[in-house]
């Protein structure tokens, strides 16, 4: 390969052996010596596995000028990775030992653990070499080395931050599209079956309704996150931004139409009694017509007296009244204490003479109580207004659930955001790549033309046809190394296109420009 590579008119080719820390050393004189005979120019020494010692490294590189045919002709290099943080140390040991050629990337970018700094091994020389390692300089001007290890990591930290937003965005929204589509099922399937209770006829609607917002809310996230559609995620950052106003608006609501409805004591009680006149009218809104049906409903489903039922404390009068009863249970399963009934268990009470309902006659709960057992005093006042305590409890609650959930979704809209962004880098195609040379030789000056095509945004008028045609953007380079003139060609290329946005009347915000070949 050496031999082939001269043969087409390279006059520097350069050869590494793979793993040479951990090669025979006799085997590496000999190879090396017959690469060299073939006609490489440079041998770079690699530390392929990051595994080897400053003390070592440096003995290697010495110990091949001393015994490599034909090495004082060529050109020694090192290839050092970071497995073990010795990069830069192996690389400084292998140019005092003889190396003239280093490897480096820019802050050490490379697989596993890295490879050899730039920054660190040219300022190493910089400052000792002269002292320490015999003279050694590199001519770079180190002003330019902060800033270009900053653009680096800048690139590189935006890079991971995009590819892990778009992560976040994506996998939030598909377990909110989950729900979402199970929340819809449910409910369609309460509204095909006719076997359905009034409290699934009350929560059916509501729950289809939050369900197809939150399916179709999570799905413009996915769109937008996975499959980088940049209008579904704007339209999603603005539900969302404005998801989360309205949450912050209605946790401070909350606060303040829940202050009132703490319920009053009742003498000799452990429990509390609450009626709807202590609680506001935007509350009080919830327990009104039709809505208390299916609520009615929802409470003798869920049970909320059969506790009270169970076991012997149920069955002595005393230690009832002084037990600590939930608002459900004190407004929903038992008459109010104002009604004087005469307790016999927990959910079976007896009305007072009629002589004694004097106090009663005021309190329509009392002729409302009951005891069958599927409606007690579900049809009460004191009922609603236990339900509107329950609510007041557990909207409070809700502040502290809200607050963390405001946070949740700050942090997912900053996520959107970076996905956003992300998803505004704008592909350029290359299309064609073409290079001439101009004169002949090994020196020969090359000509290199690139055509690029940006995104359907660009777009010009056939002249003669009058159709709208996607615009291409053409940019050609010269030089004698083959790479520098690629490079001028294609940020030609890419210059023109952005000169193009700029001028035209149709103006696109300018966008970061992403290659695609």
């Amino acid at each position: 390969m050496v031999r082939f590579a001269r043969s087409l008119g390279c006059d520097d080719v350069e050869f590494s052996p793979e793993d040479a820390g951990r090669s025979e050393r006799e085997f590496l004189y000999e190879i090396l010596g017959e690469v060299i005979k073939a006609g490489a120019t440079t041998l770079n020494i690699p530390d392929t596995v990051g595994i080897t010692l400053p003390s070592e490294f440096g003995q290697l590189i010495a110990d091949l000028k001393a015994n490599t045919p034909g090495i004082e002709n060529v050109v020694i290099s090192t290839h050092c990775q970071n497995d073990l943080g010795l990069s830069t140390a192996n690389t400084l040991s292998g140019a005092h030992a003889g190396a003239r050629q280093v490897e480096v990337t820019i802050n050490g970018i490379g697989e596993r653990a890295g490879n050899a700094s730039l920054e660190e091994v040219v300022m190493a020389i910089k400052c000792r070499g002269d002292h320490v390692l015999g003279g050694l300089f590199t001519g770079i001007d180190t002003r330019h080395i902060v800033m270009t290890s900053k653009m680096s990591e800048k690139r590189k930290r935006d890079h991971e931050m995009f590819r892990v937003s778009n992560f976040v965005v994506g996998l939030a929204n598909t377990l909110i599209m989950l729900v979402g589509a199970s929340a819809i099922g449910y409910s369609i399937y309460m509204f095909v079956h006719q076997d359905v209770t009034d409290c699934q006829t009350a929560i059916r609607t509501p729950l289809l309704t939050t369900g197809v917002v939150l399916f179709a809310v999570s799905l413009l996230g996915v769109v937008g996150s996975c499959f980088k559609e940049n209008l579904a995620m704007v339209l999603y950052l603005i539900i969302l931004i404005a998801g989360i106003v309205a949450l912050i608006g209605f946790s401070i609501f909350l606060f303040f139409v829940t202050n009132k409805g703490a319920g009053r004591v009742v003498s000799g009680r452990g429990y509390r009694e609450y009626q709807t006149v202590d609680f506001s009218t935007w509350l009080n809104s919830f327990v009104g017509g039709k809505r208390w049906v299916g609520i009615r409903s929802c409470l003798a489903e869920a049970s909320v007296c059969d506790d009270l039922s169970d076991g012997p404390v149920s069955q002595i009068a005393d230690e009832f009244y002084h037990k600590n009863l939930s608002p459900l249970q004190s407004g929903c399963c038992k008459p109010p204490s104002d009604c004087n009934f005469e307790f016999k268990n927990a959910t079976f009470w007896i009305p007072p003479a009629k002589n004694e309902t004097v106090v009663a006659a005021n309190n329509g709960d009392c002729g409302a109580w009951s005891n069958v057992q599927t409606e007690l005093c579900f049809n009460c006042n004191a009922c609603k207004a236990g339900v509107l305590a329950n609510i007041r409890e557990k909207w409070r609650n809700l502040l502290i659930f809200n607050v963390c959930l405001i946070v949740l979704l700050i942090t997912v809209y900053s996520c959107g955001c970076c996905a956003h962004r992300n998803n505004r880098m704008e592909p350029a195609t290359l299309l064609e790549y073409s290079m001439n040379a101009v004169t002949e030789g090994i020196d020969a000056i090359a000509t290199t033309r690139v055509l690029v095509r940006g995104n359907n945004t660009y777009t010009s008028t056939n002249a003669i046809t009058g159709e709208e045609v996607l615009r291409t953007f053409s940019g050609t380079g010269a030089g004698m190394d083959i790479v520098v003139s690629s490079v001028k060609a294609y940020v030609g290329a890419l210059n023109k296109m952005l000169d193009f946005k700029e001028k035209s009347p149709k103006k696109v915000p300018s966008r970061n420009i992403k290659v695609t070949a």
